[in-house]
């Protein structure tokens, strides 16, 4: 059911972008070593994973080098008709207008954010 499935996707890409970020922030926080150059760097990295993936476990066995379909259930719904404007685009917007809001109200370690 696409009311359960659709938190259930955000939270698993959620967590996979967490897992990808682990390293430089772990870098960051016990050597002090710059985030940007790692995340830079770990570019390839995850692009060869996920490469990895598509040609090995994930690779549809009816494809060249693919995964299967996503399956329909899975799919956001689109919001114009003949266009790949889909929901994902409003979901963004929500998410960044809450970043805004929490970054807005929060002072960072450098000093700055709201006097």
């Amino acid at each position: 059911h696409p009311a359960l499935l659709y938190p259930a996707m955000l939270l698993a890409a959620m967590l996979a972008g967490a897992l990808l970020l682990l390293v430089p922030a772990l870098l960051r926080a016990r050597l002090g070593v710059d985030e940007v150059v790692t995340t830079l760097l770990l570019n390839p990295v995850a692009l060869l994973g996920v490469k990895a993936l598509v040609q090995g476990p994930w690779r549809d066995p009816g494809g060249i080098t693919e995964s299967p379909p996503i399956a329909d259930a899975a799919t956001f719904p689109g919001l114009i008709e003949r266009s790949r404007l889909h929901l994902g685009f409003i979901l963004a917007l929500v998410i960044l207008a809450i970043a805004w809001y929490v970054l807005s109200r929060t002072a960072t370690v450098l000093g700055y954010g709201p006097k």
